[in-house]
């Protein structure tokens, strides 16, 4: 909706020149008649714009009379006021519609980040994922697969998800968190209903299965990831999600897992997720952006906020993105300390968080976290 608004005002707002010349006219001299033409009209829209500004500001009617038959002063109102403000007036219908798409956006992304990975398979002691393998396979370099769940997932999908596996998500890994995934078994599944089977026989329990089933995008236990092909909406949240999950994978492969705080991983998982999402389309990133952003502020402007520490259960309770909330707190230290700090803290994590944190960043985790929670809900 946004680019197709742009380019409706870029070519409205375009200088039209004839489209014809003598066919005498010698090829310099085709030029220089060009040039003149452009020359010309740049001069006409500035002499029109600054005489149509002055007498808005004094209001001359006799004079006005006069301009506004001008060949200058129509130039100028018919090829860039009038567009112009057709175009306001067009964005501004928009609105509701925009505000109505963006909270869908966001609507959509609260519901994928309602269940956390780490916090699921704990929960339900899941170490390892069931195999699931239809027969289907796509095999990568240092043992990574991507194999059918269910027997409707075609050829072009498990193609395509490895496409983005390997162009996207471990460029991105490597880049972010200098390591790559081993080893690693995916699954997608090509419906919701096939992947509640899964999550029932992956030991989640039925009071969890359809809620997840409905507004997850994936799960990771070890190195075992499964996606929910159905709940994503384009092939950006895909390389978004695909990301999202082998990030989880990668750190349960380095066995930090466990000993990083939640906001930790989550938030590493969505900033990884969200670079990916940002390579696909720049577009979309900036829609999902922007509407977790709103979301965020009316909670800290209610005083829903919750603190990074936030329970499993209030975060099924939320109304707005708890994971968004991490992913803004680990941006906020790669903005400050840089990208190569990170990488560190999250090597250096396997022989401590708290100490990690403190040699990288120079201060303590919990001074950060408090001092983060403090800023954004006064944004």
């Amino acid at each position: 909706m946004i680019s197709e608004t742009s380019n409706h005002a870029l070519q409205k707002l375009t200088i039209f020149i004839p489209r014809q010349l003598p066919a005498s006219i010698g090829r310099s001299r085709l030029l220089g008649a060009l040039i003149g033409s452009v020359v010309g009209a740049v001069r006409a829209v500035v002499f029109g714009g600054l005489v149509f500004l002055v007498l808005q500001l004094v209001s001359i009617t006799p004079l006005a009379d006069i301009v506004e038959k001008s060949a200058p002063y129509r130039m100028l109102q018919t090829h860039v006021y009038t567009p112009l403000k057709n175009w306001v007036a067009l964005s501004l219908s928009k609105q509701p519609q925009l505000h109505k798409q963006l909270n869908k956006v966001a609507e959509q992304w609260t519901q994928l980040g309602k269940f956390m990975d780490p916090n699921i398979t704990r929960l339900y002691n899941i170490n390892q994922l069931p195999n699931v393998n239809q027969g289907r396979t796509v095999h990568l370099p240092n043992g990574v697969s991507i194999a059918a769940g269910d027997d409707q997932v075609s050829e072009r999908e498990l193609k395509l998800g490895a496409s983005i596996l390997t162009q996207v998500s471990v460029s991105i890994l490597k880049e972010n968190l200098g390591v790559t995934p081993q080893n690693t078994n995916i699954a997608l599944f090509s419906s919701k209903q096939s992947y509640a089977a899964a999550l029932a026989m992956a030991g989640v329990g039925s009071q969890d299965i359809l809620s997840m089933a409905a507004k997850t995008g994936g799960i990771t236990a070890g190195s075992d990831i499964w996606i929910n092909w159905a709940a994503l909406q384009s092939n950006s949240d895909l390389a978004n999600i695909f990301t999202h999950e082998v990030t989880h994978a990668v750190f349960n492969q380095e066995g930090i897992s466990d000993s990083v705080p939640t906001w930790v991983n989550e938030g590493t998982a969505w900033f990884d997720g969200m670079d990916a999402q940002r390579k696909v389309s720049s577009v979309e990133a900036d829609q999902i952006i922007h509407a977790n952003n709103e979301q965020l502020r009316r909670a800290a402007q209610s005083g829903q906020l919750l603190p990074l520490s936030a329970s499993e259960r209030d975060i099924l309770n939320a109304s707005y993105n708890v994971e968004w909330e991490d992913y803004r707190a680990v941006h906020e230290l790669v903005q400050r300390y840089g990208l190569t700090k990170y990488r560190e803290f999250i090597e250096g994590a396997k022989n401590g968080t708290e100490k990690s944190f403190l040699s990288n960043f120079g201060i303590s985790m919990q001074t950060y976290t408090k001092n983060f929670e403090a800023e954004i809900s006064q944004r």
